[in-house]
């Protein structure tokens, strides 16, 4: 029981450890000196895509190609 007190109230990262200027409009993230491909989201909620990677690019294209394909078939 005296650990998990001990956990509980030991200090916890921040939720946002993005920096604030790389958030655009507080929706659109992007961070050139950030590698990765998703991070989380601004609210903690979900994920979201780093738009200064180049894959980022590439899977979202992918995904709205395939979107549009269905609806034309």
């Amino acid at each position: 029981m005296v650990y998990f007190c001990v956990a509980f109230y030991k200090p916890r990262d921040p939720l946002d450890p993005s920096p604030s200027e790389c958030w655009k409009g507080g929706i659109v993230y992007y961070n050139p000196n950030d590698a990765a491909l998703f991070v989380r989201g601004r609210d903690a909620i979900g994920f979201t895509f780093n738009l200064a990677n180049r894959w980022s690019w590439a899977i979202f294209g992918g995904s709205l190609l395939v979107g549009v394909s269905m609806l034309v078939l």
